[in-house]
C-alpha cells in the first residue's frame, strides 16, 4: 500500500510537470527536442527514485510490446519511448517528456482485454507525438532545464512542504493546473485512434475504455494523488465525442474475441497484477474464495501467488503445481513454482525447476535472476555469478545487478571486481560518497589489472565532473 506520504511526493511531482506549462510571464523561444529529453530523463530518474515501479520482466516486458506495436504505424518519432507501470491502485497513465510513458496497476486492471489497454496507450503516445506539454512551455517564462530539475527534486525529496516551497519560490502570479486543455485531449483521442486501428486494434476500443474508466471513478473519491481524472478532464465529454466520432465515420467494429491469444496473455498479466502487486485483501477474496477444484489455470495460478505473499509455503506449492500441470509449457507457472521452493528453503527443487523454466524462455531476466540467488543460497558462487551475468546481458538497465554482483563476488573473494560492482551501483543510486568509497577500494585491488583499474578510474573521473557541473548551478 503507498503511503500518504509517499502520494503527497508523488502529487507535487505531477503537479509540477504541468505547473511548468502555466506560469505566467515572457514567452521562451523555444522548448527544443534536446531540452524535452533532458527533462524527460531527469523527471523518469526522479519517479524511480521516489515511486514504486513494478521491477517485474513479464509485466513491463508486455507493456513495452504492446507499446513498440503501436509505434510501429507511428511516424516520425521524436523520442525513444520507455514504459513503465506504477504499482499502485489509483486509475492514472501519464505521458512524461520525451516519450517516458507511466501507467498504474491500477488502471490496468479495471481492463478486460488487451485492446482496450491498447486504446490508452495509443492516447498518450499521440500526447508525445503532438508535444503538447513541450508547446505549452514554449508559450510560457523561460525556466531553464536544470531549474526545472531542481525544482522537482525539491518536490520530492523536500518532505511534506516540498512542493509548496518549489511553488512558493517561483513568481507571485504563477498559477497552477494539472489538466492538459480540452482540445488537447480530443486532438490526442483522434490521433490515438487512428494509431490504435492503424496497429489492428477494434475501433470501439477506445470508447469502452473510456466507459470502464468512467464507471470505476467512484473509486477515485477521496484519493490524494492526480488521477486520470484529474490531469486527462472531461472524460464524460470526450466519451460522448469518441461516440460521436466513431458512428459518424462509421467504422468497422471488430472486437476481439476473448479466446484471441493476446486476451489470453492480457488476462494472464492481469492475474499476475493483481496477485503479486494489488492490495493483498483484494487478491484474497478473488483467489482464496472460491474452494472449487475446477481445473482454471489462471485461478490456481494467482491463488499460488497470494498464497505465497500469505506465507503459506506448503499451500502455495500445491497450487503452483497444478498451475504447472494444467500448463506444462507455461514459463511462467514454473517461475512462481520455482520461488515457491526457494521461499520454503527447497533450493535444490529450486534449482531444477528455474532450470526448466528456461527450457522454454531462456532469455527471461527474472527466472535466471532466481536460478542465481538459488545458487547463491545454496553456496555455489560460480554457478550464481554466472547466471548473474546472464542477467546483466539481457537487461544491462537492471537496477539491481551491480549490487547482486558486488556482493557475489564478495563471496567467492574477488574482492576488486566486489567494490567496482558496488561503486557502480552506489553511483546509479545517487550516493557519490559510497561509490567512490567503493572504486577507490577497487584501485587498491586492481594494481595488477591495468583495465580494469582504468574502468574503476573512468567512473570515479565521471564522479567528479559531474560534481563540478552541478556546482555550476
Amino acid at each position: 500500500m503507498v503511503t500518504l506520504r509517499k502520494r503527497a511526493i508523488f502529487s507535487g511531482l505531477i503537479a509540477l510537470v504541468f505547473f511548468v506549462v502555466s506560469t505566467a510571464g515572457t514567452a521562451r523561444a523555444d522548448f527544443s527536442l534536446k531540452d524535452e529529453k533532458e527533462l524527460g530523463e531527469k523527471l523518469t530518474k526522479l519517479i524511480r527514485k521516489e515511486k514504486s515501479l513494478v521491477d517485474d520482466a513479464r509485466i513491463t516486458g508486455y507493456i513495452s510490446a504492446l507499446g513498440k506495436r503501436i509505434l510501429e504505424n507511428v511516424e516520425p518519432k521524436y523520442f525513444e519511448y520507455h514504459f513503465y507501470v506504477v504499482q499502485s491502485d489509483i486509475l492514472n497513465a501519464f505521458a512524461a517528456p520525451a516519450g517516458h510513458v507511466f501507467f498504474y496497476t491500477g488502471l490496468i486492471n479495471i481492463f478486460d482485454s488487451e485492446d482496450e489497454l491498447a486504446a490508452i496507450i495509443s492516447h498518450e503516445i499521440a500526447h508525445v507525438q503532438l508535444r503538447h506539454l513541450a508547446k505549452r512551455i514554449s508559450q510560457q517564462t523561460r525556466l531553464s532545464v536544470a531549474t526545472l530539475a531542481g525544482i522537482l527534486a525539491g518536490v520530492l525529496l523536500g518532505g511534506a512542504a516540498g512542493p509548496a516551497l518549489a511553488i512558493g519560490a517561483m513568481a507571485g502570479s504563477t498559477s497552477l493546473t494539472l489538466k492538459f486543455s480540452r482540445e488537447n485531449e480530443e486532438e490526442s483521442d483522434r490521433l490515438g485512434l487512428k494509431y490504435l486501428m492503424a496497429a489492428g486494434y477494434s475501433s470501439d476500443a477506445m470508447l469502452r475504455a473510456f466507459k470502464k474508466m468512467r464507471r470505476n471513478r467512484v473509486l477515485e473519491v477521496g484519493v490524494d494523488v492526480p488521477t486520470y481524472f484529474s490531469t486527462h478532464p472531461g472524460l464524460r465529454e470526450r466519451t460522448d465525442y469518441m461516440d460521436s466520432v466513431l458512428k459518424g465515420r462509421r467504422y468497422k467494429i471488430k472486437t476481439m474475441a476473448p479466446e484471441d491469444e493476446r486476451n489470453l496473455t492480457f488476462r494472464f498479466i492481469k492475474t499476475k497484477i493483481i496477485a503479486q502487486y494489488g492490495d493483498l485483501e483484494k487478491a484474497e477474496k478473488i483467489y482464496l474464495q472460491d474452494r472449487s477444484e475446477k481445473n482454471d489455470f489462471l485461478l490456481a495460478f494467482g491463488r499460488g501467488i497470494v498464497l505465497k505473499r500469505l506465507g503459506r509455503h506448503r499451500e502455495a506449492v500445491d497450487a503452483l503445481r497444478k498451475a504447472a500441470g494444467l500448463r506444462p509449457d507455461s514459463a511462467e507457472a514454473l517461475a512462481e513454482l520455482g520461488d515457491a521452493y526457494f521461499t520454503a528453503g527447497k533450493l535444490q527443487k529450486a534449482v531444477s525447476v528455474f532450470q526448466s523454466a528456461l527450457t522454454f524462455e531462456p532469455e527471461d531476466r527474472d527466472i535466471r535472476y532466481s536460478l542465481a540467488r538459488s545458487y547463491q543460497e545454496l553456496g555455489d558462487y560460480g554457478s550464481a555469478i554466472r547466471e548473474m551475468e546472464e542477467v546483466r546481458r539481457i537487461d544491462p538497465e537492471f537496477r539491481r545487478i551491480n549490487y547482486e554482483l558486488g556482493v557475489l563476488y564478495g563471496q567467492a573473494g574477488r574482492l576488486g571486481d566486489a567494490s567496482y560492482y558496488l561503486g557502480r551501483y552506489y553511483y546509479d543510486t545517487g550516493d557519490d560518497k559510497k561509490a567512490e568509497y567503493q572504486l577507490e577500494k577497487a584501485l587498491e585491488y586492481y594494481k595488477d589489472r591495468p583495465k580494469k583499474k582504468a574502468q574503476a578510474q573512468e567512473l570515479l573521473d565521471k564522479i567528479e565532473k559531474e560534481r563540478k557541473k552541478r556546482r555550476l548551478f
